[in-house]
């Protein structure tokens, strides 16, 4: 079965694509930088639970496994809680730039 899509049609939602994963990429660039300008922001709103995540995992120092001792988490159930706070300090930074 044949597309319908030209060859100059294709070509140009190729570039698009590309074009689209760059600004995508530009964005994601800006609210990694912004991020520490605007951390005390984005702290408030975290809930405590994610604050006291966040405390533990910002030191640096102290790995997932004792973390994971600490709040009596499995270290799977840590990381993951970790990636989604990650995740939620990213999305606060893009509603405080972007909306």
């Amino acid at each position: 079965k044949r597309s319908l899509m030209s060859d100059k049609e294709y070509v140009f939602d190729e570039q698009m694509t590309e074009l689209s994963k760059k600004v995508r990429t530009l964005e994601d660039d800006l609210v990694d930088y912004y991020i520490s300008k605007y951390i005390d922001d984005i702290y408030t709103r975290l809930s405590d639970r994610e604050k006291e995540l966040f405390d533990l995992y910002s030191d640096g120092t102290v790995k997932t496994g004792e973390i994971s001792k600490l709040l009596g988490l499995e270290p799977h159930a840590c990381s993951m809680r970790r990636k989604r706070l990650i995740e939620k300090c990213r999305d606060i930074m893009k509603e405080i730039l972007f909306y």
